[in-house]
């Protein structure tokens, strides 16, 4: 079965067709019905195909920087971590030992950009996506922290 991934753009339309007649199909109707971001399509030429709408707003780049975050609270907890990619929205890394973290609260990211110029950034951010040791979160301020992240991207 080939897969079709469909990459949401800002100020692009989404298109998708199957891959192997070519007829065009709505992925927001498609995925929406679903209630998720993959979905099989059955083709009306009788070939299935895999849906994969990628809905992120900002393009992510893959990294592996060492950092650590803190929590925003009184609980003290905090912690070293691995930076495994990056946009102009959050940041995903990887705790460097297990934390009982939950989606909703509030933390400060450290870590250290470099390219041209290198960049310790700190960030405020929200956990959005907590799954084991990987962490997703979204930066509250962006506006903070863009123009050190979009000097990275460009790198």
């Amino acid at each position: 079965m080939e897969i079709v991934i469909t990459d949401h753009k800002q100020g692009h339309p989404l298109a998708l067709s199957c891959p192997h007649c070519g007829r065009e199909y709505d992925p927001g109707a498609l995925v929406s019905k679903q209630k998720q971001h993959m979905t099989t399509v059955h083709c009306a030429c009788g070939r299935p195909f895999l849906a994969v709408l990628e809905t992120r707003h900002f393009a992510r780049k893959h990294l592996n920087i060492k950092g650590r975050y803190t929590v925003m609270s009184d609980s003290g907890l905090g912690g070293l971590v691995t930076l495994r990619d990056i946009s102009e929205g959050g940041v995903g890394f990887t705790l460097a030992a297990p934390c009982d973290l939950q989606p909703g609260w509030l933390i400060t990211v450290f870590f250290e950009l470099s390219g041209s110029e290198r960049h310790v950034v700190v960030a405020k951010a929200t956990i959005q996506v907590v799954n084991g040791c990987e962490i997703g979160c979204s930066f509250i301020n962006p506006e903070q922290v863009r123009q050190d992240i979009l000097s990275y991207l460009a790198a």
